[in-house]
């Protein structure tokens, strides 16, 4: 189980890219088009990997918000990894999560 700093440092991530996400499609919408960004345009708090994913979610969340004609706001708080950066160890998964405190923490 994590420790109650760990429980947090995940919520705030998990907010972080929601937020991030949101901030993206905004700045689409704006601009009309699905935009051509990298980890360096995005301004969060988060690991490189995890921004590019955010950039991926909200040109997805953008191109679908231009079928529906409408602009989804999304709310949930998620965690995500990949397949290339976790463990099984009998009842855990550990995986990496960095921090301004701990760089190199795993969970």
């Amino acid at each position: 189980m994590p420790t109650k700093n760990q429980e947090k440092h995940l919520t705030n991530i998990s907010k972080e890219y929601i937020k991030t996400i949101n901030t993206l499609v905004s700045k689409m919408v704006q601009e009309e088009q699905a935009l051509k960004l990298s980890s360096k345009d995005v301004q969060a708090s988060m690991p490189s990997a995890v921004k590019n994913q955010s950039i991926r979610e909200a040109k997805s969340v953008y191109r679908r918000s231009k079928k529906i004609k409408r602009v989804p706001v999304l709310k949930k708080p998620v965690c995500i990894w990949n397949n290339q950066n976790y463990r099984i160890k009998e009842n855990t998964i550990e995986f990496p999560c960095t921090s301004m405190e701990n760089q190199n923490g795993l969970l």
